[in-house]
């Protein structure tokens, strides 16, 4: 141990900060190391270990060069602060989220960047999505010294892990760490638990063969994980028939109208080609004729998984809008005339995405999709987009009395072109998924007749089943066998009351659908059950395309389960729109009705309405509510003198209360009327005192004048 890592004196101390690297040639795993040479105490270790941590934080930030380019289009944290050193915490959670945000400092003398967050003390930490709305910061509340806590609130801003090969470091070796075992290297492989499926005789036709999608099959030797075989020999050719390195990262990519799988050659021989080396990929184009003509399947080799991936992509059709500067209102009107939705990419690059592609052939009927390649910074400030690239739908609306955004002078009704920039605190990092999710909100309320056939059809179903379901197929009038492929909206899905045994079941955690529940007042015995019971009910009937599960809980009993949504007692009975996926949930505030509740179930589609973080997981306690409604039932039975007493005190205590508040009164009204008349006499002696130098000064006059004409009578004798 000693020898490899340059310890020539014991004891001796090495700091370790760097990530790993691989050496290229050896398979050996190499981390660079920060010797300790100073004094042997606790103070000075200290100081050494937390001088090695990497510093990743982008330039302190100022006004002058504010807002920074950000990793990968990530959100940018920013910590206001009065120091002028980095501290440990802040430097370390910025390594800990490398890839997934961006960190910077601001100092508290830049007054322009703290004037504009509304920073008024330090230190404060807040997010910020460059890309999509700079002026918004969303400021941390909690424990500054607290990673956990902080880390937390981090989390629900960050862009996704990165997939990471674990075996990477150890490729190549064997047990005696060598690296090599009979002469040869021995190479394996683990499938991640949501890889591309496996298919087989049974399926292939349905599902690859029989499908519009694009497809790219891997044809393997054996169950992917296991140790390859000597593989196929023909032509003389031989394979090792294992799984490529690179296949899994990209058929993760293969999303929208690209499907992946793989085939078992060991189980599946008949899909499989005789005499051709295992393993390689099959690219089956877009559309079923491109299926049926053998001529137009496409074959690469098991390394070539991004060649197969682009000859995928290549086979869509693009049904996708070239817009510029010129022809952008022209399509908004041709929309507006169809009944479509505009979506729209505004993008760096000069040609559209493949997911793009695939969005533009899902939607086509309900949602006309355009590609605005470079657009000029005007188009970039007319759509509101501070960065490429980035997804902005457009719509026509009739203008409406009293909006205050109208151009003066605007008639009611005269048609107005909206502008909505795709929110990624609400659907999340740009995916075909969440795309094609934002876009049925917006249609859902702008063109509701289309609704029901986005969310039924192929694409809409899949998403559906694949997130657990929304309006999903089991329960409810209408829910046919899963084979049925399509469901339209119809009765709402039986109303479940939420316990610790079906919280999870009800709302999964992984699911991407929005959970609305009702906190009602108490349970069925309550009086008022049936009329608050019935506005969810009526909400959920109102929803029935939207990606909602509703569900009820007594929160009068469960009170730790409301508190994680800030739903107190005395705010009985709201409702509670919460993403479990995302950790966040928007709250309800006003009079509990079929029209207010609505308004934040559909606000929160929108993005109208702003959502926030969950600072503990959710939890619903193991109570019998039922059981806790009978015995407070008992004990108001059982404790009527105790209750009619304790009445009776109230009664006096709010009479009290009255009489004092009535005595308050009176005493004002008496301090104001006092002074009043104090006021009024004021003003009286003040007039009167005007009223006599006014007169004294008029006197003084008249004798001066007097005094003059006797003295011109004396000069004339």
């Amino acid at each position: 141990m000693t020898s490899p890592l340059q310890i020539t004196n014991l004891p001796a101390i090495k700091a370790f900060t760097a990530p790993f690297t691989v050496n290229p040639y050896t398979k050996k795993p190499h981390r660079d190391q920060a010797p300790y040479e100073g004094a042997a105490n606790a103070r000075s270790m200290q100081k050494h270990v937390l001088a090695q941590i990497p510093d990743t934080l982008i330039e302190r930030q100022t006004s002058e060069s504010f807002p920074p380019s950000t990793e990968g289009g990530s959100a940018l944290v920013l910590l206001f602060t009065d120091r002028d050193s980095s501290s440990p915490l802040y430097k370390s959670l910025a390594n800990s989220f490398a890839g997934r945000l961006t960190f910077a400092e601001v100092h508290s003398s830049e007054e322009g960047l703290t004037a504009q967050y509304a920073i008024d003390k330090f230190p404060t930490m807040l997010v910020t999505l460059v890309d999509h709305d700079v002026d918004k910061g969303y400021v941390y509340k909690g424990d500054l010294k607290s990673w956990a806590e902080m880390s937390g609130f981090l989390e629900t801003y960050a862009l996704p892990p990165a997939e990471t090969d674990d075996d990477s470091a150890g490729e190549g070796a064997s047990e005696d760490g060598t690296g090599a075992e009979d002469g040869k290297k021995k190479k394996k492989k683990k499938k991640g638990p949501e890889g591309p499926p496996t298919l087989t005789e049974d399926d292939f036709g349905a599902t690859v063969l029989k499908s519009q999608n694009a497809w790219m099959v891997l044809f393997r030797d054996g169950e992917a994980g296991e140790e390859a075989g000597d593989g196929v020999e023909g032509d003389g050719v031989v394979g090792d028939g294992v799984v490529p390195d690179d296949w899994a990262k990209v058929a993760a990519k293969a999303d929208g109208l690209i499907s992946a799988g793989e085939v078992d050659c060991k189980t599946s021989a008949k899909l499989c080609d005789s005499g051709v080396a295992l393993p390689y990929i099959k690219v089956y184009g877009f559309g079923l004729d491109e299926k049926d003509d053998i001529m137009a399947i496409e074959r690469f080799k098991g390394d070539q998984a991004a060649r197969a991936l682009q000859e995928a992509s290549d086979s869509l059709p693009d049904a996708t809008l070239k817009l510029n500067a010129m022809t952008t209102d022209h399509a908004m009107s041709a929309s507006a005339q169809e009944g479509r939705l505009l979506l729209i990419l505004l993008s760096n690059k000069s040609e559209p995405p493949t997911m793009l592609k695939s969005l533009a052939l899902a939607m086509e009927d309900q949602v006309a999709v355009g590609f605005y390649p470079n657009p000029d910074p005007q188009t970039m400030q007319r759509f509101q987009v501070p960065r490429l690239p980035m997804f902005v739908s457009m719509f026509a609306s009739e203008a409406m009395p009293g909006d205050e955004d109208l151009p003066p002078g605007t008639p009611p009704g005269a048609m107005q072109i909206g502008i909505k920039p795709y929110d990624p605190l609400m659907f999340g990092r740009p995916t075909f998924e969440s795309v094609f999710a934002f876009s049925f909100n917006m249609v859902a309320q702008l063109f509701p007749e289309n609704a029901d056939a986005m969310l039924s059809g192929e694409v809409g179903t899949r998403l559906r089943n694949a997130q657990g379901g929304a309006a999903g197929d089991e329960g409810g009038e209408g829910g046919g066998s899963a084979g049925a492929g399509k469901k339209k909206a119809g009765a709402p899905k039986a109303l479940v009351e939420i316990n610790a045994a079906n919280w999870e079941e009800v709302c999964p955690p992984s699911s991407s659908t929005l959970c609305a529940i009702g906190f009602l007042s108490g349970g069925e015995e309550s009086p008022t059950f049936e009329d608050e019971l019935a506005v969810v009910k009526a909400s959920a009937a109102a929803h029935t395309s939207d990606p909602y599960v509703f569900a009820w809980v007594d929160g009068s009993c469960l009170l730790g389960f409301g508190e994680a949504f800030d739903v107190q007692p005395m705010g009985l009975p709201t409702m509670v729109a919460y993403s479990p996926k995302k950790q966040r949930f928007a709250g309800f505030v006003g009079v509990f009705g079929i029209e207010s509740v609505n308004d934040l179930l559909n606000g929160v589609l929108s993005g109208r309405v702003k959502t926030k973080p969950v600072y503990q997981a959710p939890v619903v306690d193991d109570v019998d509510c039922k059981a806790v409604a009978a015995e407070r039932a008992a004990a108001g039975e059982g404790g009527g003198d105790v209750a009619v007493e304790e009445e009776e005190d109230m009664g006096d205590f709010m009479a009290e209360i009255l009489a004092e508040e009535k005595a308050a009164k009176k005493a004002l009204e008496e301090e104001m009327k006092r002074e009043a008349e104090e006021k009024k006499a004021q003003e009286k002696a003040d007039k009167e005192a005007a009223k006599a130098a006014a007169k004294e000064a008029e006197g003084g006059k008249k004798k001066k004048s007097k005094k003059k004409k006797k003295k011109k009578k004396k000069s004339e004798l």
